[in-house]
């Protein structure tokens, strides 16, 4: 419901429901995500590039965003997310039914519904969370946000890693496509039971006076923010480089290392408690030093995961597995929650609808366009370097001397990485450029 003001009551109601979201969302995410669609890709035999695309559709859904700001007007923030939370768990169907062509022995038109139903799906998640921010700072003081953020990622990520353990166990017993399907449902009906959450959060009617706004000329007025332009800038370099650097983690350990679905499911699981574990420490590090600090500090583990990718070992091992995921989850976390704090510091709120709007659609197009074209021919230069010539040899031999080469698939994906910290590097000056607010 939309309110001319909120009450303390309907604030504190706000907030338990938009925990209990979360947590729902977090399950349907898990079931309908990257991890079981990978496992999909997999087992259909998709080409890396496949899974390149699909991560890239993350940013690219992102032109779907107007219309999220649009249906503010209209519906408030809570409804309009809700509405889209539905659609988005529609498409989750859609996309999931890749399974059902490719065992039908139709491998393009899975890949057609694979990667048109992640458009939807993504596309819907754009237009739905565009004003979640927004939507937080409306239903919070200054002094709660950071808890809230904090809370909200346990909630989503506690939930993540208990059902993560139940989909261990299924799928160590259970190795059809079809399990995978029916996972994709269940996380579908989850994400629906999600947005009747969002319908029951109560708002009060400034966000959406605030999204009346014509965009352009509110756009206009944020762009005259200094430190708006600059978090714009930092928000399109750390997304590129967890796009060439995280996004790629269970990737490799499936085909790299090649471990099991229920393997994968284990690390999932691992890596969902360290991210509860850390989302309070990295809301702490964004309120006591600031958030610009916060991300600086997070995106600084982008280097350490590189790093940890060309000299780690060709072989499974519990011990580099556990490094590689405290380093993802202290990124994810530190630049995800600093983001938040410091976007809720430097926008007043009457412009917060236009700023989420523009900057979202500035970083999901560039970061998603770029990230799936600088990938792409990332991955065709590996595969030339592994081609058979005597030039991609020469290459490959002397790319090699710079990291662990133990051959096969992993020398490969350390070319990869070789190939992405001259980026890593680039984005780094953009998120030191940010100003302190």
């Amino acid at each position: 419901m939309i309110y001319p003001t909120l009450t303390e009551a309907q604030r504190k109601r706000s907030q338990k429901l938009f925990i209990a979201y979360n947590l729902l969302n977090g399950l349907g995410y898990l079931c309908v995500g990257d991890m079981v669609m990978l496992f999909i890709i997999n087992q259909l035999g998709f080409p890396d590039v496949v899974f390149t695309v699909l991560a890239a559709m993350f940013n690219i859904g992102c032109i779907w965003l107007p219309l999220g700001k649009i249906a503010t007007e209209y519906w408030g923030a809570a409804r309009t997310q809700g509405n889209f939370w539905f659609l988005r768990n529609i498409a989750a169907v859609i996309m999931g039914s890749c399974a059902i062509w490719g065992v039908l022995g139709h491998p393009y038109i899975a890949i057609g519904f694979l990667l048109g139903g992640a458009f939807l799906f993504y596309g819907c998640r754009a237009a739905g969370g565009v004003m979640s921010t927004a939507l937080i700072g409306n239903i919070t003081r200054e002094d709660e946000r950071g808890k809230l953020l904090a809370f909200a990622s346990m909630a989503h990520n506690i939930i993540n890693a208990v059902f993560t353990l139940v989909l261990t166990v299924l799928l160590y017993y259970v190795k059809s496509i079809w399990a995978l399907y029916g996972i994709v449902l269940f996380g579908a009906c989850c994400g629906i039971l999600s947005a009747v959450c969002l319908w029951c959060i109560d708002e009060s009617e400034e966000i959406r006076q605030a999204a009346k706004k014509p965009l352009i000329a509110d756009a206009w007025v944020c762009l005259k923010n200094d430190a708006f332009r600059r978090m714009v800038i930092a928000e399109v370099c750390f997304s590129m480089a967890m796009a060439v650097t995280t996004s790629l983690n269970m990737l490799i350990l499936t085909r790299g290392f090649g471990i099991s679905k229920s393997l994968a499911l284990i690390i999932g699981f691992g890596n969902g408690l360290l991210n509860v574990a850390l989302a309070r420490p990295a809301a702490w590090i964004g309120e006591k030093f600031s958030p610009r600090k916060g991300l600086i500090i997070g995106y600084c583990f982008t280097f350490l995961i590189i790093f940890f990718w060309l000299v780690a070992p060709g072989r499974f091992h519990w011990a580099s597995v556990a490094v590689l995921f405290f380093l993802t989850s202290m990124c994810s976390m530190c630049c995800g929650i600093c983001n938040g704090l410091y976007f809720l510091k430097c926008v007043p709120p009457e412009h917060q609808p236009s700023a989420l709007t523009l900057k979202s659609l500035i970083n999901g197009v560039l970061t998603g366009f770029l990230a799936m074209g600088i990938t792409t021919l990332m991955w065709k230069f590996c595969d030339w370097i592994f081609g058979g010539s005597k030039a991609a040899e020469v290459t490959r031999r002397v790319m090699s001397v710079c990291f662990n080469n133990d051959g096969g698939d992993m020398e490969r994906y350390r070319i990869f990485f070789l190939l992405a910290l001259p980026l890593v590097v680039l984005g780094f000056i953009g998120v030191w450029a940010q100003k302190e607010v």
